[in-house]
């Protein structure tokens, strides 16, 4: 998967001074070329997103566009059929994705009939 962290991003691409490369990484956002990473944290039965980094180890890994994370939160598809279709990988221990509506589940909406049969 490559480095997570910055300074093995620098270590891999050792010519490149510290400078220029947060400059190279602040910029990607900016190009459409990376989502910033959002950390989903989870304290006894409450899951929330997280603002600022807890600085714990990620146990689940998400790639997938915006689009199908919410066609899935909002009923619209499963994480089993995004993953069949190639639109959502997972990368993380298989025992903890087999059921993840169980730990990450669907809008209080997904039940609702859509605006335009109201």
């Amino acid at each position: 998967m490559g480095g997570l962290r910055f300074n093995k991003l620098q270590r891999g691409l050792s010519p490149t001074s510290p400078t220029v490369l947060s400059k190279r990484l602040e910029s990607l956002p900016e190009q459409d070329l990376v989502l910033k990473k959002k950390i989903l944290g989870q304290k006894g039965n409450e899951v929330d997103l997280c603002v600022k980094d807890p600085e714990k180890d990620i146990d689940v890994y998400f790639t997938s566009t915006v689009k199908t994370l919410v066609d899935i939160w909002m009923g619209d598809s499963s994480y089993k059929q995004a993953v069949k279709q190639g639109n959502l990988k997972l990368i993380s221990d298989k025992n903890l994705t087999q059921n993840m509506s169980a730990w990450l589940s669907n809008s209080i909406f997904t039940d609702l009939p859509a605006a335009s049969e109201i």
